[in-house]
């Protein structure tokens, strides 16, 4: 196993796997199996399948499920964790998928990090050209380095907003293991401290989000890091546009807290929260008219520098979010 820092921290192992355990792999993965699950139109990889992009769950399969226990296990996660991030770290979310990608597919420039306090991406190669294997990118998107697509390679990276990657058009059919696990914001808070006796809950959804970045479902990481660096503990966020979620994690503030001040995303303002109410002059709205403009802030190809969103985006930059975060707190 070798451990890169450039771009971001990533590893990666040849010959991961033992040759009989790969033979085995190999052997496991259908793909009359993988197509029969994806053209269900209930199945959540349907959509994606349309393109030419089939992906199944291993433990909905006759002959893979053996590989969910085979990568989600406490001495892999371990091992991966503490190269990652320099110490261990504990999922309550993960899965493991086939994936068989068909020739001329690709996968745009994407981050991963949606909706986790930390996200490790995996993925072991199985079938397909050398030269197809995932581009990693740094903050500008210039592609720094490509990992070779070699059958029983694994790599892994520590995702963030700012692990850009992308694939180009493959040249054949590519068949792998992309295996991931997390854990999910909504079961932690940031500056977390007994001592103060409210919670800010950052509502998010109110933008415009069709763009690659996935600029309006960052713009509540970006006010989280915003209200932590302005002093505010016990900072929640809900889930992208998702009503229910933002409703339990409200009931469960106001349990536990004697004011629960809601903050919408995007909100970059310099307000007293505790004793002021925030209006729209405090908000950065991401609209389907200006999220090119503000995506080419972040990725640093603006002249408009100068701008509460480039500010917004350098605080979010220097935020470190594993250090803050903790467990939700329940009353005792």
């Amino acid at each position: 196993m070798i451990v890169y820092r450039n771009p971001y921290s990533h590893l990666i192992h040849e010959n991961y796997m033992s040759n009989d355990d790969f033979e085995k792999c190999k052997s496991s993965v259908s793909f009359e199996e993988i197509k029969a699950y994806c053209d269900d139109p209930q199945s959540f990889e349907h959509g994606n399948a349309q393109h030419g992009n089939y992906s199944m769950p291993t433990d909905l399969t006759q002959n893979a499920e053996w590989l969910e226990d085979y990568f989600i296990n406490e001495q892999t996660i371990n091992t991966i964790t503490k190269n990652l991030y320099g110490k261990i770290l504990t999922p309550n979310h993960a899965y493991v998928n086939l994936h068989w990608d068909s020739i001329d597919t690709s996968l745009g420039i994407h981050n991963d990090q949606k909706k986790y306090r930390w996200l490790v991406t995996g993925q072991l190669y199985i079938d397909g050209n050398e030269k197809d294997g995932v581009i990693l990118q740094d903050d500008n998107l210039n592609e720094i380095t490509q990992i070779p697509l070699k059958p029983n390679l694994f790599y892994a990276m520590a995702t963030s907003m700012y692990s850009w990657h992308h694939v180009k058009h493959i040249k054949q059919d590519k068949i792998s293991i992309l295996v991931r696990f997390g854990r999910t914001q909504i079961t932690t808070v940031t500056n977390r401290d007994d001592r103060y006796d409210y919670s800010i809950l950052i509502k998010n959804d109110g933008h415009y989000d069709g763009h690659y970045s996935k600029l309006g479902m960052r713009m509540a990481n970006m006010t989280e890091a915003w209200l932590s660096n302005q002093g505010y503990k016990n900072i929640h966020i809900s889930d992208w546009k998702n009503e229910d979620v933002f409703r339990k994690i409200n009931e469960h503030c106001n349990k536990n807290y004697s004011k629960v001040i809601v903050v919408p995303s995007g909100y970059l303002g310099e307000k007293d929260l505790l004793t002021e109410n925030i209006d729209k002059h405090d908000i950065e709205l991401i609209t389907k008219e200006n999220i090119d403009q503000f995506a080419n802030i972040i990725f640093n190809r603006s002249e408009y520098n100068n701008t509460r969103f480039r500010a917004g985006e350098l605080v979010l930059k220097n935020f470190n979010s594993l250090e803050r975060f903790s467990d939700l707190k329940e009353k005792s």
